[in-house]
C-alpha cells in the first residue's frame, strides 16, 4: 500500500516536514509494511518559497528590512535567487509576517506592505533578474498591497514580472457576508470597529489602480497584495497548484494523508486541502485530513473519507501547545482511526 503524507504546517507548532514525520510514525505503528512518501507542501504562506526553492535548485539569501509596524526592529528576511532563471522568490510573510509583530502590539489598521518594496528594492540591487515570485499568505496587513506600491513608486524601482501564489482565492473587496481580504482581518487583530475604515480603504486601492481587478481571485490574499501585483501588471495563481505540481500525482498513491493547523471554511479557498478536494474529485483517491483543531461547522467532510482533529486527543487542555505535544497528538490521532479507513476504503 502506498500512502502519500503531505500536511501544510501547523501554525505556531510544527513545520510542514515535522508534521509529516509525526503523521508517518502513526501510519506505521498501524501498517510496519507501508510504502510511505513524504511531500512537503504549502499553499502560497509562510514555507512556500522554502519547499520551490528546493525543488527548483535556488540559492538561499537574507537581507534587513524596516518592519511592517513602526516602531518595532528591523527584520532578517530571507529570499532565493536563480541566476540561471533570472529570478527571485519569496513569501511576503518574511517581510510583512504576522509572526514579525508581538501580539501585544499586532495594529491592522498601520501596518503597511511596504517592506515587500523594500526586499524588491534591495534585491535589484544586489541581484539580475527579471521575474519575482511572491508567495501571498500569513501577512499582518489589510492595505491593500498599497505600501508596497507606493515604496517602489517613491524609489523609482523597476518592477518585475510578479506572479503572486496566492493562498486564499478570495477578492479584494465583496458584499457583506462574503469572502474578500477583510475576512482574514479579524485574526490580523481588528476589532469590529476598524471593518469600516479597512474596507474603505481597500476600495480606494481598487480606485488607485485600475489596471487591476478586484475580483479576480487571490486579489483579496495577503491583505489586498495580490491586488497590487495585478494593478502593476502582474499574475495570480494557487501557490498550492505551484508546490504541488505534479509531485503527489506521478506517485499514484492508495491513500492521501493532509491536514492543517486549522480546519475551517476557510481551508476550501485555495489553501492545501482545497488542492486536495479537487484531487481526490479528478482522481478518486481516498484523503484523511487532520487538523490541529476542527471546526464542525467547516462543510467539509463529503470531500474527505475522514476528517480527525488532533485536540481530541491526549494531552488535552493543554496552553500553549508546544511542538511535542502537537506531534504527539498527530501520531496518535492518525494511529487511532488508520484501522477504520482503512477497512472502510477497502485497503485494509
Amino acid at each position: 500500500m502506498r500512502i502519500v503524507i503531505a500536511p501544510d504546517k501547523y501554525k505556531g507548532t510544527l513545520t510542514t516536514v515535522e508534521a509529516a514525520e509525526a503523521l508517518r510514525e502513526g501510519v506505521l505503528d498501524v501498517c510496519p509494511s507501508a510504502e510511505i512518501h513524504i511531500v512537503p507542501i504549502a499553499d502560497g504562506g509562510e514555507g512556500t518559497a522554502a519547499i520551490l526553492a528546493a525543488e527548483m535548485g535556488f540559492t538561499r539569501h537574507s537581507a534587513m528590512l524596516h518592519p511592517p509596524l513602526p516602531g518595532l526592529p528591523m527584520t532578517k528576511a530571507t529570499y532565493y535567487f536563480s541566476e540561471s532563471e533570472r529570478a527571485v522568490l519569496f513569501d511576503s510573510a518574511t517581510a510583512i509576517g504576522f509572526s514579525l509583530i508581538p501580539e501585544e502590539k499586532r495594529d491592522i489598521i498601520h501596518s503597511s506592505s511596504a517592506p515587500v518594496g523594500e526586499l524588491l528594492h534591495i534585491l535589484r540591487q544586489r541581484h539580475d533578474f527579471i521575474s519575482a515570485f511572491i508567495g501571498l499568505g500569513g501577512t499582518a496587513t489589510c492595505d491593500g498591497g498599497m505600501g508596497m506600491v507606493m515604496y517602489l513608486a517613491k524609489n523609482k524601482i523597476p518592477v518585475p514580472s510578479i506572479v503572486g501564489l496566492y493562498d486564499a482565492g478570495v477578492p479584494l473587496v465583496a458584499e457583506e457576508g462574503k469572502p474578500s481580504a477583510l475576512s482574514f482581518a479579524p485574526q490580523k487583530g481588528a476589532v469590529a470597529a476598524d471593518m469600516k475604515f479597512l474596507e474603505a480603504r481597500l476600495r480606494k486601492a481598487a480606485s488607485m489602480m485600475p489596471a487591476g481587478n478586484p475580483d479576480t481571485p487571490g486579489a483579496g490574499a495577503a491583505g489586498g497584495l495580490g491586488f497590487a501585483i495585478l494593478g502593476l501588471g502582474g499574475q495570480l495563481c494557487p501557490g498550492v497548484d505551484v508546490v504541488a505540481g505534479t509531485r503527489i500525482s506521478r506517485l499514484d498513491p492508495d491513500l492521501v494523508i493532509t491536514g492543517e493547523g486549522r480546519i475551517d471554511r476557510q481551508s476550501a479557498m485555495g489553501k492545501v486541502l482545497s488542492y486536495f478536494i479537487d484531487y481526490h474529485r479528478k482522481h478518486g483517491t481516498p484523503v484523511v485530513a487532520v487538523g490541529g483543531c476542527v471546526d464542525p461547522s467547516c462543510g467539509l467532510s463529503e470531500h474527505f473519507c475522514e476528517i480527525i482533529a488532533a485536540d481530541s486527543y491526549e494531552p488535552r487542555d493543554v496552553n500553549p501547545i508546544t511542538p511535542q505535544v502537537a506531534s504527539w497528538r498527530l501520531k496518535e490521532a492518525i494511529a487511532d482511526r488508520l484501522p477504520a479507513i482503512l477497512k472502510s476504503t477497502g485497503l485494509a
